[in-house]
Order: C-alpha cells, then structure tokens, then sequence
C-alpha cells in the first residue's frame, strides 16, 4: 500500500512540474504580426521591386547570404565562399541539406537559373541592373547576347561559379538582394506563367513557408508558417508571422491592441511610443535636399544650377530646419554603411558649397549667354505640402529673389505626387527625400542620379570603380555631384520602428526597411 501511495505521490509532482514548465512564458514558438500598406504584386524574386513583396521574399527566401544586423554577409545557402586575386570571380559552395519547401534538394542550378531569368530582357525586371556587375549581363539585358552567356556557372549541384566584369570586392553581400534569390527551373516551368501570383505558385527554401490552405488572401493578409524541410543555421524563432494587409492609420493604437509586433512609426509619435514603454529603433538614413531635374532645358545648364546653390545662405536654411529633422552636414547619410562599417566614418566629411554671392551672379550671367537668353524664364520648386516644408522652401525663394532678382513659384503637393512627379521627371527643381533602397554609399548615389536623371563620363567612370575602389570613389562622386550642383543636402531625417520591450532578436534593415523575423522572439504582454 505504501508503494502505491509514493508512487502516486510522484506521478502528481511529476505532472506539476510539466504543468509548471507547460505555463511559462518563453521568447519562441510565438505568431508574430506586422502590417503591409499594400499587397504584394508579386512574390517572384526576380522581378518583385515593391516594398511589400520584399518584406515577405526575405522570409519565404534564402540567398547565397544572408545580412546580419550589423550588415555583414554570413552563410545562408552557401555555407562558404572564397575569390580569386582580384575579385572577379567568386566560387560559392552550397550546404547539401539545403531544400526547397517541398522537400526537393536546392541546387546551383536553381541560382543559374534565376540569374539567367533576371537578365533575360524577356523577363524585363526592373531589378536586373542589380545584376550587371557578373559578365555579359548587361549585354544579354540588352538583347546583345543570349542569357546562357551570362557569367555564372554550376560547377556541380553544389558548387557555383560567379565571373564578375570588374573587381567588386564585396560581392557576396549583394547576393543577398532578392533578385539573386533561388529559382527552381522545374517548378516555375509548371506554374505556367504564374510564377510568384499565387500562393499556389511560390516554392521558396527560407526559414519560412506560405501555410498551405489559405496562405495569400489577396489584399487581406499573407499568413507564414516554419518550412519544416529548412535545415540551415537560421532556423525560425516564431511559429510563424502574419502580415496585414492595410494602411495603418494610427501605428501606435495596432501596438497597443497588439496586432503588431513591429511597426513604422512617424517623428511625431516617438515621444507618446516611448512613454508607453514601447521600444523604438530609428536609422538616419534620408537626405532632404534640392534637387535639380538636369534633363529639364533650362537646369541642364550647370552655370544655372551653380547659380541658384552658391546663391543659398546655409545659416538662414538652419532656421527653418524641420520638426525632428538635423542639419546635414554630407550628401550620404550617416546611417550608410559599408562592409559592416560606417561609410563616413571611413571617407571622412564632404564639404558643402559655402555661400559665394558673387560667383552666383557670375555663373547666372555665364548662363543667359549660353542659353541665349537676357533673363530666365519661370522656374517653379516642386515640394511637399506641409507647413515647415513650405518653410523651407519660402526660405530659398528669398535668398534667390534677394541675390538674383528673380522670382520664383513654389508648388506644393501630396508626398505621393511629390515622388510620382519627381520619379518621372516632371519637374525643374524639387525639394525632396533621397533614401536608398539598399545600404551602400553607390545605393545612394545611383538614387541621386535617378532622380536628378543626371548622367555624365566623368561620373561613369567614377561609377565603375565604386565597386573596387569603393570608399575613395564614392567620396569623390559625392563631390562630383555637389560640384555639378544636381544635389544640394540640406537636412536628414530619421526613420524610426516601434516594437513591444518584449521582442527579441528581431532584425530591421535599414535603408530597405525590411525586417528579418528569423530571429525573434516575445513574451506574452504582463
């Protein structure tokens, strides 16, 4: 009897114990929840270039590498790589327990494949100039050669070959850019077309998978489970995340109903974000400035542009400086990176045209006798409307009218049409936002030149060597530009991400904006 009664008394301490262990709270297997402001239009790496779509690639996908918080390329697909002497050709070694979320081996092959895809001018991704570095792609883009020509080679299923056109030393870490993302040739031969439309039509081989039943509700939500053939260094934390989608009108009230875990957050609600013990994470990684349209008849004329810069006090601009804004004191903002360290940092300041009213007057007059004009025609400065933006630019308006004796239109509009009208350069001078889509002192500058549709040799040749000679180069393109007057920084602006105290490990890239869950865990609010 007494046996019985002690072996009873240990099956009941035994199943308190598993109680107790059963109730608490840990940081993994936890559902988190994050916001899209739009669907995805596709989930197709080769060809996805919205916001949205790049947000989920990162999860559903794994590249040759990855990025880890600090920007640094880690192994993802390839567990390894090594490079020649001078950088040009790469060789990657793939892990053999890498599979696709149906449980089919990933192969070199499928990074051929992909890569192949993205040049081929029949696919016309936007992202393909992504790829112009490896050899021919930018001839095979052009329809100049076929895309079997393109410098990537499977040396077997596990081993992949990469020959650049030039030495870029930090090549691995773009390969962890979406468009370098695997491609299974035999799966996206069965979609019929409908590559990345549907849930049905995504294989991806990171942490995450689409969930089978219901996975993509277009326009309502992308719900993400663990792939349970991943078998790489990084596995997923979370049960799985669920992306909303939806315009998020008041981010910080979704916090507190906790129907987010992360969320961006405007400069206005940091203060109230903080106060209420929510932790927040902010990048300086936008430059505000003027920005000249050098397409436009009248500011391709650099005695023009030079002008209207040397005209500017920057002492008077400082005063009407934004709300949560800072002074910049460099083109690149200071948030940009390079090989894991701050490209400033590195390359040292740049200086800024300083105030030079008489060589203004001088370079105007050089400029009517080029165009052939006795005065300039009607100049208006595109920009946002809102109050300290208008500010801002009323500031410019009068120093121009003071030292030049022109007046000029301000027109203001949405932030939408400000980057719709700028994007498609219909424009003459606009005050806006550079923030590029990538780290990177070229990302940058590429950003720059696109919206100031500003090309020229001395900048090409420049452009060629930022990928070998990249912090030099990159420093003296900067001043090539401010030089050129097609850029001029005025201040930097923050973008800031409030998440619960709780979270852990979750990674926000900044730049992209894209958030890596891989990592993440949580506690239940208290």
């Amino acid at each position: 009897m007494k046996r019985i009664c002690c072996w009873l008394l240990c099956a009941v301490l035994c199943l308190s114990v598993a109680a107790c262990k059963k109730n608490e709270d840990t940081p993994e297997n936890k559902l988190f929840y994050c916001y899209l402001s739009a669907d995805p239009v596709s989930l197709d790496p080769q060809v996805a270039s919205d916001d949205a779509a790049k947000m989920v690639l990162e999860s559903l996908f794994e590249g040759l590498v990855r990025l880890n918080g600090d920007g640094l390329a880690e192994p993802g697909v390839a567990e390894k790589w090594e490079s020649d002497a001078d950088s040009t050709v790469f060789t990657f070694y793939l892990r053999r327990d890498a599979e696709w979320s149906d449980g089919s081996p990933v192969t070199a092959d499928d990074f051929v494949f992909a890569m192949q895809r993205a040049v081929d001018p029949q696919t016309r991704s936007t992202l393909a100039s992504q790829l112009f570095c490896i050899l021919n792609a930018e001839e095979i883009h052009a329809g100049a050669m076929e895309k079997e020509q393109l410098g990537v080679e499977a040396l077997d299923s596990y081993t992949l070959r990469i020959t650049l056109a030039y030495s870029y030393d930090d090549f691995p870490s773009q390969t962890a850019r979406s468009v370098f993302f695997p491609c299974s040739r035999s799966f996206f031969e069965s979609t019929g077309g409908k590559y990345g439309m549907e849930g049905s039509q995504v294989l991806g081989n990171g942490a995450f998978a689409l969930r089978k039943k219901s996975g993509w509700i277009h326009n309502s939500y992308l719900r993400l489970v663990r792939n349970e053939f991943y078998a790489g260094e990084h596995a997923a934390v979370p049960s799985g995340v669920l992306f909303t989608v939806k315009t998020v009108a008041d981010p910080l009230a979704a916090m507190e109903e906790y129907k987010a875990d992360v969320i961006a957050i405007g400069e206005d609600d940091v203060q109230q974000a903080e106060e209420s013990g929510l932790a927040v994470k902010s990048f300086t990684d936008t430059t505000w400035g003027l920005c000249f349209n050098t397409a436009d008849e009248l500011f391709s004329n650099v005695s023009v542009r030079r002008a209207l810069m040397l005209s500017l006090s920057r002492n008077s601009l400082y005063e009407a400086l934004p709300n949560n804004c800072t002074r910049a004191d460099n083109m690149i903002p200071p948030e940009t990176s390079y090989m894991g360290k701050s490209y400033r940092s590195a390359a040292g300041s740049c200086a800024l045209p300083q105030t030079d009213l008489a060589a203004a007057r001088q370079a105007l007059s050089q400029a009517l006798v080029d165009l052939g004009r006795n005065k300039l025609p009607a100049v208006t400065v595109l920009c946002r409307d809102d109050e300290e933006t208008k500010i801002a630019v009323n500031t410019m308006l009068g120093e121009w009218r003071s030292a030049l004796g022109y007046y000029f239109n301000l027109e203001a509009v949405s932030q939408e049409t400000l980057e719709k009208r700028v994007a498609a350069g219909t424009y003459q001078l606009a005050l806006v936002p550079v923030r590029a889509g990538e780290d990177g002192p070229q990302s940058f500058l590429s950003a720059v030149c696109s919206l100031a549709q500003y090309r020229s040799e001395e900048y090409d040749a420049l452009a060629l060597r930022l990928y070998s000679d990249t912090v030099a180069a990159a420093k003296e393109a900067e001043t090539l530009l401010l030089n050129e007057a097609v850029f001029y920084p005025m201040y930097y602006q923050n973008q800031y991400y409030a998440m619960a105290n709780t979270v852990t490990g979750l990674v926000i890239h900044p730049f992209g904006g894209i958030i890596d869950f891989n990592g993440a865990g949580k506690l239940n609010p208290s």
